[in-house]
């Protein structure tokens, strides 16, 4: 079984080693698979792409940015992606998308990729940081573990707003989402044309 999230098709603003690391399980997790058919083996093998999960990781994984990290909306809380992991360990399904936004942006970065570069761009990085400052004494869990003396649970510090495509803070965010998303398909355009304005001159 293993566990992935949307970046693994597509790539986000300050989450270039992160996306990396999904698109290298994905390739990890075909290249076995056809192994594993080809042998004629009963092992199986399932990849679940998880939405953005309210966990403790956003509270002291190791950041040089000002402002305190967050997934970027909708949030999930983790009981949401820990049932679909578990049915697809039962009943053995190739792999699963969670939530409809999650898919959506499967979509865009399979068939318009240049558009989610472009939308990621614009409205990805700020997407992944609140308005608070980080803390000088903000543990850190890079180098030693920051919950060996205290288990802090599955939940992060995002529980007032993980009400996945739902949440209130979610819908109220969805006006400036199509905003955003309008400017990147017109940067998009804009740089098409500039491909193609160069490939004329170029004969």
């Amino acid at each position: 079984m293993l566990r992935r999230t949307e970046l693994a098709f597509i790539g986000i603003p300050l989450q270039s080693a992160y996306c990396s690391s999904k698109s290298a399980c994905r390739g990890f997790f075909e290249s076995t698979r056809a192994e594993l058919i080809h042998e004629g083996s009963h092992v199986r093998m399932s990849m679940v792409h998880l939405p953005a999960v309210n966990t403790p990781q956003f509270d002291w994984c190791q950041t040089a940015m000002s402002h305190h990290p967050m997934p970027v909306p909708p949030i999930y809380q983790p009981e949401i992606p820990a049932k679909f992991i578990l049915d697809a360990a039962l009943d053995g399904r190739r792999d699963k998308i969670i939530g409809s936004w999650n898919k959506m942006l499967v979509l865009v970065a399979k068939f318009a990729p240049g558009l989610g570069n472009q939308y990621a761009a614009i409205g990805a990085w700020q997407a992944q940081l609140t308005q608070q400052t980080i803390s000088p004494d903000r543990p850190v869990n890079l180098y030693q573990p920051a919950d060996d003396e205290n288990d802090h649970g599955a939940h992060g510090s995002f529980d007032d707003r993980a009400g996945g495509v739902m949440d209130p803070s979610f819908l109220k965010s969805l006006p400036k989402t199509a905003k955003t998303f309008c400017v990147a398909v017109a940067h998009t355009a804009k740089y098409k044309k500039l491909v193609w304005e160069n490939q004329q001159r170029r004969g």
